[in-house]
């Protein structure tokens, strides 16, 4: 029975590994045919699975710190804003005590 050739890899693999394919005869007829060879994909598999891990033990604090640095940076921002309404609600408060409607003059002219 005459071995198929491999396929060639680009850059060229040095290995005296053989083909997949070559290995596993299923008492294939001489004149040619179709070989199907699987390959093992739980190494695989697992990398993905070790990928979502890492990515998730990246993504939660990268998450939490940006949460974090967002916060002081708008409570930083707005400081100024609080500072200023503040001190536009004291001067509504000073200026509703200073200002007398016209009923209160009249009374007190009269007096």
């Amino acid at each position: 029975m005459r071995k198929p050739p491999c396929r060639r890899r680009w850059p060229p693999v040095k290995s005296r590994a053989r083909c997949a394919i070559s290995r596993f005869p299923f008492g294939l007829p001489k004149s040619g045919g179709t070989r199907i060879a699987f390959a093992d994909r739980t190494g695989d598999w697992f990398m993905l699975r070790q990928l979502a891990v890492t990515c998730a033990l990246v993504l939660v604090p990268s998450l939490a710190a940006l949460l974090v640095i967002s916060l002081y940076l708008s409570c930083w921002a707005l400081r100024p804003v609080e500072c200023a309404w503040d001190q536009q609600r004291q001067f509504v408060a000073d200026a509703s005590h200073e200002l007398k409607n016209p009923a209160d003059r009249d009374s007190t002219t009269r007096s």
